[in-house]
């Protein structure tokens, strides 16, 4: 049994302040696009949120990319041909400063890929945590790492 219970389902389920502290998070803490964060967290599949008390410990989301986008993000990792199979990107997992560590990452993994079912979902990923959580939760990295957005990083994409 998790420690935080995560509340997991379709953005219009959730509270309009809860989304807005999601999107605060989700900015805050990924190297984001602010500007199209709002519409992406509203348009999502599934959005997680873990809660200790009255702080947001954790976020999660499964989201509904553009075509464009998940055709580059294949296309960059060297497997174009697979990009088809995946309609769903995991995404937005953030944990709050003062519950890092504690495993709640992989928690609200777990919940919202759970929830998920057996639809096909990709995430890319640079931090070495992350991608063991991803293989813990049944992804497999697949294709060629690439160079990040901002330059800085080597990205890897993981299916499911």
């Amino acid at each position: 049994m998790p420690r935080f219970p995560a509340r997991v389902g379709s953005p219009i389920v959730h509270s309009k302040e809860n989304i807005d502290r999601f999107i605060e998070m989700a900015i805050k803490g990924n190297p984001v696009d602010k500007a199209t964060v709002p519409d992406r967290v509203k348009n999502a599949a599934l959005l997680a949120f873990i809660w200790k008390d009255d702080d947001l410990a954790a976020i999660s989301a499964i989201k509904k990319p553009t075509e464009n986008y998940k055709n580059c993000v294949f296309k960059k990792a060297g497997i174009s041909e697979r990009s088809s199979t995946y309609s769903r990107e995991l995404g937005y997992v953030q944990t709050h400063t003062e519950y890092r560590r504690s495993g709640l990452s992989g928690e609200i993994v777990h919940a919202i890929i759970k929830k998920n079912g057996g639809r096909p979902v990709f995430a890319t990923t640079e931090n070495t945590y992350m991608k063991r959580i991803l293989e813990s939760n049944g992804f497999t990295k697949i294709g060629s790492e690439y160079l990040a957005k901002d330059g800085k990083g080597l990205l890897s994409l993981f299916v499911r």
